[in-house]
């Protein structure tokens, strides 16, 4: 009966044993998938940061069009000016003849 007992007693320790280090590899695995994770937090905070970049760079670009606009209009209209500037120039001079007005229809 002692005997009995104490190979019973044995199977428990050995199952105990080996539970134990299935305790251990299963804590470990646990510890490197954590540590494998990204930090939650540091990573909400990066994708807010590129949310705020990419909202001043719109905001950037919108700005950069309106700027371009005003140029291409102050362009257009002071090459407007320098054509109506020669041909008031050419008018003045009286040097216009049909064949001018052709010529220089067709140049502009």
């Amino acid at each position: 009966m002692l005997f009995v007992q104490l190979q019973e007693n044995q199977n428990i320790q050995k199952a105990l044993n080996e539970r134990d280090c299935r305790i251990g590899e299963l804590e470990f695995m646990l510890e490197r998938y954590e540590s494998d994770q990204p930090d939650k937090d540091k990573l909400l905070a990066a994708m807010e940061s590129d949310k705020v970049a990419a909202s001043l760079a719109v905001s950037q670009n919108q700005q950069l069009k309106v700027q371009l606009e005003e140029l291409q209009d102050g362009f257009v209209k002071l090459v407007s000016e320098v054509v109506l500037l020669k041909y008031q120039k050419k008018i003045e001079s009286k040097s216009f003849s049909d064949m001018d007005v052709i010529e220089w229809c067709n140049s502009v």
